[in-house]
């Protein structure tokens, strides 16, 4: 359980701290830098460090923020070429990837080719394959040695956050292409909430997927 705990917050940390980094690379100023979720324990700034370390985000100085109007600051996100800010947005799943074949050689890269799909219909069938994709992953978790957790999870980690959701990579690199098109002004507000039910929905079929593989262990 330790190994987990830590290889999830070192996922967590690498994966952020990489779009941060990839954008000031690029020229692009991080507003703030999230480690977590909830109440803030230490916040310095555009550095802060919350109590659930199950997430977390970047923010980037960007002309939609209310209240910025006028010429292109030299350090906003959006004056970037689309493909640049692309790579910002997909850079954390790219070196989570990375990472996770360094831990497991060309299984790291099988474990996030298989996430999403793991992922998705484990959310469908929470009475079914999400109870037994938890027990295969709890039985993984329990022989393996540190460092292969961390490539699990860096695997994990990286197909999640490449999903075409709300609050998601994938779905912050179709949302700039999007935009790019010029399609936003046919995606409507109530789409977004939509989405974020969808997100939501999926994680309360996970949560009931644990609860059931609890109750059978």
């Amino acid at each position: 359980m330790q190994a987990l705990i830590a290889a999830v917050l070192a996922g967590v940390t690498v994966h952020l701290l990489s779009i941060a980094v990839s954008g000031r690379l690029l020229g692009a100023r991080f507003s703030v830098l999230s480690i977590g979720f909830g109440p803030a324990l230490l916040d310095l700034g555009r550095l802060r460090i919350a109590l659930l370390p199950l997430g977390g985000y970047v923010g980037f100085d960007d002309l939609r923020q209310p209240g910025e109007q006028g010429a292109k600051p030299p350090s906003t996100l959006d004056r970037l070429p689309l493909a640049q800010r692309l790579a910002v947005a997909l850079s954390g799943c790219a070196v989570l990837v990375l990472l996770a074949c360094a831990c497991l050689g060309l299984e790291g890269l099988r474990a996030f080719a298989a996430g999403p799909g793991q992922i998705l219909w484990g959310a469908l069938t929470p009475l079914g394959d999400g109870p037994r994709l938890l027990a295969q992953a709890d039985s993984e978790l329990r022989t393996a040695r540190p460092v292969q957790v961390l490539g699990l999870v860096a695997a994990k980690l990286a197909a999640f956050n490449i999903l075409p959701l709300p609050m998601c990579n994938g779905g912050a690199a179709l949302a700039m292409i999007g935009r790019h098109l010029g399609l936003a002004r046919w995606w409507p507000r109530r789409a977004d909430d939509a989405c974020g039910m969808f997100y939501l929905l999926g994680a309360l079929s996970w949560l009931l997927s644990l609860l059931i593989y609890r109750m059978e262990a």
